[in-house]
């Protein structure tokens, strides 16, 4: 059970591990999204708070596509108060195209949509880092890096280090309209190459408790709305989906810690790896018998993981 419960075409998004949602279709792919926030029927029963279902485009009998990016840099950005004084460095990119159109008029329809990020940034740090981190070579009263060199004998803190957000995210859909049923069949991709991410609180974490992050997420989904009668209709989905999640440190210094103030070294409350696999099959009947709906079915959802810390 989970406070919020998110779908894709109707299908589960959500990372057992996390309780958050898995990778999203790009934003120029999504045609429609429902959200719900009370009095939902009990086919949503394993969430608490929110539903929010997104249903991703379709192709049409015209063929449409689009073309976008979004550019942004430091040098039309503010200098950030919690940059590194005379290190603030951001470049983001973000691209992607879409198209849409009918294979066979009126019967068959594709619709596909790529979406890019590339970005580049210096990272931030709250102000008592930023203050008392002190010179790499431990010099320095009493600073963050003089105890780490002096005390305890590990390399000293270097702030000057880049943070990336790379990401590639696609979609592919197909449409078959058999006249009383509709038949669709999609497939997501979501592949993030992240470095020097902070692992607990950005600002909080020093480089080295930061950690790499790799993560593959992919859908296969596929639904059939059957027209039974004027008054029956059934819908039948299924899914298959595998993520892949690689959280690497990028040291082996202990972690040590002064609290609600910063960290340094690895935090072993974090996975290093996690791998979750996904078979879902659901059904739902629903009839109209005058003015009254009576919809039963059942959501069969296989979960495997795996973690290793």
């Amino acid at each position: 059970i989970h406070y919020n419960f998110i779908a894709v075409d109707g299908a589960d998004d959500i990372s057992t591990a996390s309780g958050i949602q898995r990778g999203t279709p790009p934003q120029e792919s999504v045609q429609e999204f429902r959200v719900i926030n009370t009095d939902y029927s009990t086919e949503f029963g394993r969430a608490t708070a929110g539903i929010v279902n997104i249903i991703t485009k379709s192709g049409t009998n015209a063929v449409h596509g689009s073309l976008y990016d979004y550019l942004r840099n430091n040098k039309m950005d503010a200098v950030s108060i919690l940059s590194v004084p005379g290190f603030n460095v951001l470049r983001q990119n973000q691209f992607g195209g879409a198209i849409g159109g009918p294979i066979l008029k009126d019967r068959t329809f594709i619709f596909a949509n790529y979406e890019g990020q590339r970005r580049t940034e210096s990272p931030t740090y709250n102000s008592v880092v930023l203050q008392n981190v002190g010179p790499v070579d431990g010099t320095g009263p009493n600073t963050i890096n003089s105890v780490k060199v002096n005390v305890f004998g590990l390399p000293a803190e270097n702030l000057f280090v880049m943070r990336d957000s790379n990401s590639d995210n696609g979609i592919v859909r197909l449409d078959q309209n058999f006249g009383s049923s509709n038949l669709y069949a999609r497939y997501i991709i979501n592949d993030g190459r992240l470095t020097n991410q902070s692992p607990l609180n950005n600002g909080f974490d020093l480089p080295s408790a930061f950690k790499n992050n790799n993560i593959r997420d992919q859908s296969l989904a596929g639904g059939l709305t059957t027209v039974i009668s004027s008054s029956w209709v059934n819908e039948l989905r299924m899914q298959y989906a595998h993520r892949t999640f690689d959280f690497p440190v990028v040291s082996t210094q202990p972690h040590l810690e002064v609290a609600n103030t910063f960290a340094v070294g690895v935090n072993r409350g974090n996975p290093d790896i996690y791998r979750e696999s996904r078979f879902e099959l659901v059904d739902n009947v629903t009839h109209n018998w005058s003015n009254h709906t009576i919809s039963f079915g059942f959501n069969f959802d296989r979960v495997g993981t795996y973690e290793s810390f």
